[in-house]
C-alpha cells in the first residue's frame, strides 16, 4: 500500500509537537510547516489527523492533500497564500479554497475534500498551515492560541512529551498533547500495548479553584 510510504521531510520534534498540537485545538485534518530553501518555500514537515486518513482511505483516495502537497515548491517572492503570509507575518484565512484564485493548489484541495485552511507564522521564520473539510469552522477554535515558547523549551530540553491544559467551563482539560514517536515506542515494546502517561492524562480533569491542580 504506498499510502504507508509517506516520509515527511525531517523536522524536529518541536515542529512536530506544534503540527499535530494544532490540528488537535483547532479540529483540522492537517497542518503543514513551510520553510524556505533555494527552491523557495518547500514542506519542512506535516500532520495528518488518524480521523482524516482514515477517510481518504474510504474514499479511495491515494494519500493525503498534505502528503500531496510535499512535491510543491513555491516561489518565495510569489502571490500563494504561503508565500503571502511568510511575506506579511500576519494570518490568513480561506474560508473557499476552491473559490480562492492565488490559492495555488485549490484543485487538489478539492480532490480531498479540504474547504477552509489558515496560515499562520511558524517557527524558524516559516509558516504552519493548517486546514479544514467542515463547512463551518469554528473561529474560536482555528483561533487558540498555543503556548509555542514553553513547547519548544521543554522538548530542546530533552522532555519525552507535552500535554496543553485549557480551562474547558469549570475545569482544566487536555485539549492538545504531543508524545516523541520513539519513546512511544519504547514503550509499546516494554508494554505490549498503547498506553503512556499521555493516554492515560486524557481522562483527567481538575476543577480551576482545585488546590490540588496548583501543586501539580
Amino acid at each position: 500500500d504506498k499510502r504507508a510510504m509517506v516520509v515527511w521531510p525531517e523536522h524536529s520534534a518541536h515542529v512536530a509537537a506544534l503540527l499535530k498540537m494544532r490540528c488537535d485545538v483547532s479540529g483540522a485534518e492537517y497542518a503543514l510547516f513551510w520553510r524556505t530553501d533555494t527552491a523557495g518555500l518547500v514542506v519542512g514537515g506535516g500532520y495528518v489527523s488518524p480521523a482524516h486518513r482514515a477517510r481518504s482511505i474510504a474514499e479511495g483516495l491515494l494519500g493525503t492533500f498534505a502528503e500531496e502537497s510535499i512535491a510543491v515548491e513555491l516561489k518565495l517572492g510569489g502571490g500563494s497564500a504561503v508565500a503571502r503570509a511568510y511575506k506579511s507575518r500576519e494570518p490568513i484565512y480561506i474560508e473557499d479554497v476552491a473559490g480562492c484564485d492565488y490559492f495555488v493548489r485549490r484543485d487538489m484541495a478539492k480532490k480531498h475534500g479540504i474547504r477552509s485552511i489558515c496560515f499562520a507564522r511558524g517557527p524558524q521564520g516559516g509558516v504552519i498551515e493548517f486546514g479544514s473539510r467542515a463547512v463551518t469552522w469554528d473561529c474560536a477554535a482555528r483561533n487558540t492560541a498555543l503556548p509555542e515558547t514553553e513547547i519548544a523549551t521543554g522538548l530542546h530540553a530533552g522532555a519525552a512529551y507535552t500535554i496543553f491544559w485549557k480551562v474547558q467551563g469549570a475545569e482544566f482539560q487536555i485539549v492538545a498533547d504531543y508524545i516523541l514517536p520513539e519513546w512511544a515506542n519504547a514503550l509499546k515494546l516494554e508494554r505490549g500495548d498503547d498506553e503512556t502517561y499521555v493516554s492515560r492524562s486524557k481522562g483527567v480533569k481538575f476543577f480551576k479553584s482545585s488546590a490540588s491542580w496548583w501543586r501539580r
